[in-house]
């Protein structure tokens, strides 16, 4: 006579996270997602140097400063603590990853719609989106099959060769921030930029402030390391807020033409009324 375990299906569910294909780096148990391990020194030193100088600059001149230019000063601890954030924000919000068909198939049982347009007859678009042939046949043109994820990604989707995954509205991989930047945290990217140059800006007006008070003291109670380290420190700042600028304005032009990164360096742009939104709104 056959054991009960002849009859028994055990099924074990394994959660996605330890499944889930491409670079992505998942952490609390799939609830954060960040970029590949590639990116892990580059974004370390990101951090290091705006928690670094910022700390060298708030030990150094904040408390010569407060006396007389106390604003100045709160100021910078605000645009501070909003960069930082707005970095974690950009790092470990999802950009906009769109499931492979695997990953689909494991959950949902089949790929939805318009990840499955290539493989829909006109009468099922019909049914699903209660359009005709013309419409069918303009999005046939527009999805774009990835040969990786095996769906069909929409306009402004491009597959990312760092993380391995398509991303909706796809700007660039910044190995800086140690993310895609996509449709779901370009916001949060845009307002570190920002933030960090108006930091920026912030520091060495405070700098400079500081440096003329210094060489209002007299020479017995201005030591030359002193004057050495804050000239060298507003160098490495005016330099580092000279590129952070010039990517500012970049973004700040994109923003103002509605195209991403990748769609300006390659001279394309999306004018469809299918077209997903640049930024998230949600």
């Amino acid at each position: 006579m056959p054991s009960l375990n002849t009859f028994v299906t055990v099924t074990k569910y394994v959660r996605l996270h330890r499944l889930w294909p491409g670079k992505n780096r998942l952490c609390l148990f799939g609830k954060v997602m960040t970029g590949p391990m590639a990116d892990l020194w580059v974004n370390i030193s990101v951090y290091f140097l705006l928690i670094g100088l910022y700390t060298a600059f708030y030990v150094q001149v904040v408390p010569e400063l407060w006396s007389s230019r106390p604003v100045a000063c709160l100021v910078s601890v605000m645009l501070f603590l909003v960069t930082f954030f707005s970095l974690l924000l950009t790092q470990f919000v999802e950009p906009g990853i769109i499931p492979r068909k695997a990953v689909f198939l494991s959950t949902m049982q089949h790929v939805p719609f318009p990840f499955n347009l290539g493989d829909l007859s006109l009468e099922e678009f019909s049914r699903e989106t209660g359009e005709g042939a013309a419409e069918w046949e303009n999005m046939r043109q527009q999805f774009v099959f990835c040969s990786t994820c095996l769906i069909y990604r929409p306009p402004r989707a491009s597959h990312c060769r760092d993380c391995d995954n398509c991303v909706q509205v796809f700007d660039h991989h910044c190995p800086f921030v140690g993310n895609c930047i996509g449709q779901r945290n370009y916001k949060y990217f845009l307002s570190f930029v920002v933030t960090l140059t108006a930091l920026l800006v912030q520091v060495v007006y405070c700098f400079s402030v500081f440096t003329a008070t210094l060489n209002q003291k007299d020479e017995t109670e201005r030591s030359e390391s002193e004057s050495a380290w804050t000239y060298g420190m507003m160098l490495v700042i005016s330099v580092i807020g000279v590129i952070v600028t010039a990517l500012c304005g970049f973004h700040l032009c994109l923003l103002l033409t509605g195209k991403t990164t990748r769609e300006r360096l390659k001279n394309t742009s999306y004018q469809h009324s299918l077209d997903t939104p640049r930024v998230d709104r949600c």
